[in-house]
């Protein structure tokens, strides 16, 4: 789930997340386009290409497939499911420019 060097303070709150909180076991099942027919707001979305979870090559397509405002793809090399502060950066960057244009 991580790519880079696991600061103390994440991983004492990923502790407490799988000691105390009770997870959904499930995916969220899959969103039609037919279901976001009158969403028509500008997206942003952003994919890691080595998320375990969550793969850029599965999410993108799918993406580009349901949601017809699909403004900006935005995916993160070499990253996995947990960003590193570089990408949390590059995020930040992306979604302030987002949103002022």
């Amino acid at each position: 789930m991580f790519d880079d060097v696991i600061q103390e303070d994440v991983l004492l709150e990923m502790k407490y997340v799988y000691d105390y909180v009770k997870i959904e076991t499930a995916f969220p099942k899959y969103a039609t386009k037919k279901a976001l027919q009158k969403y028509s707001s500008p997206t942003l979305l952003f994919a890691a290409e080595n998320d375990v979870f969550f793969p850029s090559k599965l999410i993108v397509p799918r993406s580009e497939q349901i949601f017809s405002n699909l403004t900006k793809t935005v995916i993160l090399q070499n990253s996995s499911h947990m960003q590193n502060n570089a990408n949390i950066n590059k995020i930040l960057t992306e979604i302030e420019y987002f949103f002022s244009n």
